[in-house]
């Protein structure tokens, strides 16, 4: 029961965690945003190769780098955490 004069508060779900491999977890942010391989890149300020590179399995962020901390942040935003 809500005390007198109290305001409601909402809180937001989280989003489900998963634990997902480099380019599982790159295909799965472009999945939920909608977003085109080219759109991402743009978004990233990457070329639309290097986001084909990760979900191919061909590259992935250098371990520690800036990139791959931002990168690593956005996907968990979404609830997604990369392996390793």
């Amino acid at each position: 029961m809500q005390g007198k004069g109290m305001p409601m508060v909402m809180i937001e779900p989280k989003p489900p965690r998963v634990v997902l491999p480099w380019p599982q977890a790159v295909r799965e942010y472009r999945r939920r945003y909608g977003a085109t391989q080219t759109e991402l890149a743009h978004e990233l300020g990457i070329h639309w190769q290097t986001v084909s590179r990760f979900e191919r399995g061909t590259y992935a962020p250098r371990p520690g780098s800036m990139f791959d901390k931002q990168l690593r942040a956005r996907l968990l935003k979404l609830g997604i955490e990369v392996e390793g």
